[in-house]
């Protein structure tokens, strides 16, 4: 990895140097597409979705990963900051079913404020998300009881 002065930098600089356009958001977090799926359901606020991810350093360590081989999909529920890294939540947003993206998440957007052997906190991290699934939960099918409980 290329060392420069600011987590932007080193975004830019490591993208550059694998010759790749990215897009950046507003929380500095960059993003590019490997396969995309026009057709496929978006990713709403509290869906379920369900992914396969790769987590890696930009020296291409692996840190974590939930792939096909290893079986069913990580499952958790969209936008309500049940998952780290923290920008999962944004990554999922922008995809659809069936796509595959990479991210470049800066250390504030990753594990920033954590404290595990396992993971540098001031890493910049490359995720690499498929969206397998998005299901809508509803809880209109919920009975409550007419009396209280005693």
């Amino acid at each position: 990895m290329v060392q420069t002065s600011t987590v932007e930098e080193q975004i830019v600089a490591w993208l550059d140097s694998m010759n790749i356009t990215a897009t950046r958001d507003d929380s500095g977090i960059y993003y590019y597409s490997e396969v995309e799926n026009p057709s496929g359901a978006d990713v709403v606020q509290e869906s379920v979705v369900a992914i396969y991810y790769t987590l890696q350093d930009l020296d291409s360590n692996i840190i974590a990963s939930h792939q096909r081989v290893n079986g069913d999909s990580l499952i958790f529920k969209h936008g309500v900051s049940a998952v780290y890294p923290i920008g999962l939540d944004m990554a999922v947003s922008v995809m659809k079913v069936g796509e595959t993206y990479h991210f470049l998440l800066p250390p504030d957007q990753a594990y920033e404020g954590l404290t595990s052997g396992a993971i540098n906190p001031k890493s910049i991290i490359l995720l690499t998300l498929e969206v397998v699934s998005v299901e809508t939960v509803s809880y209109t099918h919920l009975t409550l009881p007419t009396t209280p409980y005693v």
